[in-house]
């Protein structure tokens, strides 16, 4: 029969041991890759109001192109969005530029597939400040 002071060291160690694995196993995770450049190929989008915009399921060029929609996206020397296409059927669909502060995205160019473009103005908190329509050019 164990003592109390034995059960404790035991139950301690194992848990020690728990932590541990655990600790090791996050540390060792691996972690995502800065992009840089482009074009990179992606068959989805998950967007919410402002940013950040997660690409989805990244793909070969070839294989984009045999889907319906799909987006191209470059980035910047920092890994962010610099720019990001929207194809259906072959054609350009809508297409953003963005634009950073040293910390923050503070202005995106979004152009839609009429060539009408808005120009969006964010805050540090990614919350737009105000939006304005850019006069077509031809």
């Amino acid at each position: 029969m164990r003592t109390i002071s034995e059960h404790f060291t035991l139950k301690f160690t194992l848990i020690m041991l728990i932590s541990v694995f655990v600790i090791a196993s996050c540390t060792n995770a691996e972690k995502p890759k800065m992009r840089t450049g482009g074009p990179y190929y992606f068959e989805g989008l998950a967007m919410k109001v402002g940013f950040p915009i997660k690409p989805i399921k990244e793909t070969k060029k070839e294989e984009a192109q045999k889907l319906r929609a799909y987006y191209v996206i470059y980035y910047d020397n920092k890994g962010r969005f610099s720019s990001c296409s929207k194809m259906l059927d072959g054609k350009v669909n809508g297409s953003s530029k963005y634009h950073y502060s040293d910390t923050y995205l503070d202005k995106e160019e979004y152009t839609d597939q009429d060539g009408i473009t808005t120009m969006y103005y964010y805050d540090k908190s990614h919350n737009i400040l105000k939006t304005e329509k850019v006069p077509f050019k031809k």
